[in-house]
């Protein structure tokens, strides 16, 4: 598999999990930690897109998370 769809996969997989168990959740944050170390720019961006997605739904209660 080339890097770039292992990136792909593991960002589909934090925002999956993210949505599943929110922020504080240690694969959550495993998995954005991972993701941020590749830094690259375009990977960070997209990472923090998925959270302010999440905040936002949250915030607005268009997502209960227990």
């Amino acid at each position: 598999m080339s890097k770039m769809s292992e990136i792909d996969a593991l960002v589909n997989d934090y925002e999956e999990n993210l949505h599943a168990y929110g922020h504080a959740d240690p694969l959550v944050v495993a998995m954005k930690r991972e993701l941020l170390s590749y830094g690259i720019e375009d990977v960070k961006t997209l990472v923090e897109g998925i959270d302010l997605e999440f905040d936002t739904l949250v915030f607005n209660g268009q997502m209960d998370l227990f």
